[in-house]
């Protein structure tokens, strides 16, 4: 399960693994009480969870793009990310056209 946090201060968004899987994985009573402590955004801001980040606006354009990709309905969509940090979906027709974008791209 991934979570969504939200850092309106910095304008940033971090997708997530869920906290609850995390605290799972504790095995000090200790521990498991101290991230309970934490918020979702303080795990992802002092780099205790892994995640993913954007800003707000890229994650609005992929939720924006990602709707209109659905009504497209193409076999394959590429999530990468491009030279400037900025999150892109690329619909793809098959396997080998998005493994030739990754290699033209590398």
């Amino acid at each position: 399960m991934i979570t969504v946090s939200v850092d309106n201060d910095a304008n940033l968004v971090y997708l997530h693994e869920d906290s609850l899987d995390f605290i799972e994985k504790i095995k000090s009573k200790e521990l498991i009480k101290f991230y309970e402590e934490l918020s979702d955004l303080d795990l992802c801001r002092n780099n205790i969870v892994g995640y993913v980040v954007m800003t707000k606006d890229n994650f609005i354009y992929l939720l924006t793009t990602w709707d209109q990709l659905w009504d497209q309905k193409p076999p394959f969509v590429l999530l990468y990310q491009d030279d400037k940090n900025w999150y892109e979906l690329l619909p793809c027709q098959s396997e080998e056209e998005m493994d030739k974008f990754i290699t033209d791209h590398s």
